[in-house]
């Protein structure tokens, strides 16, 4: 395997990262606070951490044995915080769930924008994505067979 990993694209990139899958669940699992491990899933995170080495992959440098490691590491930590603030936020909500919860159960095309699109959830931009869901499928739907 190669730590040159910015110049990668689709299947070169999945080469690199499926073989650090189960260390990289083992670490999420470990940094994962006992008090919340209901409330943040592991699979949530190692998408979110996919989808940033996908998107990011350009800004990978290659500094030395292991960097691939943790480079992902870096991100893995970063969607941890995030995943656990979300959980923090619930359970400050009396166990409501968060807003980007319910929206993406009704669509999974807005969870897949929200997701691609945005690093950050925020209530306005789960309208966007909504709305723009929305738009997507009138327009699909206006197409002739």
């Amino acid at each position: 395997m190669t730590n040159e990993i910015a110049h990668l694209t689709g299947a070169d990139l999945q080469q690199e990262l499926l073989p650090r899958v189960v260390a990289l669940r083992s670490y999420v699992e470990r940094k994962i606070p006992d008090r919340l491990r209901r409330l943040v899933s592991v699979d949530d995170i190692l998408q979110d951490l996919w989808i940033a080495a996908y998107r990011n992959a350009a800004t990978f440098k290659p500094d030395g044995p292991r960097a691939i490691d943790r480079w992902l590491s870096t991100i893995a930590t970063s969607k941890i915080v995030d995943a656990i603030r979300a959980a923090r936020r619930v359970k400050r909500g009396g166990g409501r769930r968060h807003s980007y919860d319910a929206q993406r159960r009704m669509t999974s095309l807005a969870g897949l924008f929200e997701r691609v699109q945005s690093p950050t959830k925020t209530p306005s931009s789960d309208a966007r994505c909504m709305e723009r869901a929305h738009a997507v499928s009138i327009a699909l739907n206006r197409l002739s067979e």
